[in-house]
């Protein structure tokens, strides 16, 4: 009950989870919004990254593809496997 009357008065109450009491979070130095949604900004960004990644590679494979399907006439289906060796 303690922790709601201090919320209706407009306090930031969290609850000290060693010893079940109400506790003031800036006072107990628990800043955990903060550091959580700084993370969250900093791992969308390096996800953001490594997709561009994946589609810049994924791109070039499409690119190779298409170019020996012009040398080479090679038609190729989904799932299909090869190799192709050129001699000089």
């Amino acid at each position: 009950m303690y922790i709601q009357s201090e919320h209706d008065k407009g306090n930031i109450v969290g609850l000290d989870l060693q010893d079940g009491e109400p506790v003031d979070p800036q006072l107990a130095g628990i800043f955990d919004n903060y550091s959580v949604k700084r993370q969250l900004i900093n791992s969308g960004y390096v996800q953001n990254q490594m997709e561009i990644c994946i589609m810049e590679s994924f791109n070039s494979v499409a690119v190779e593809f298409r170019l020996l399907k012009r040398l080479f006439g090679i038609v190729l289906q989904a799932g299909d496997c090869f190799a192709v060796a050129i001699s000089g």
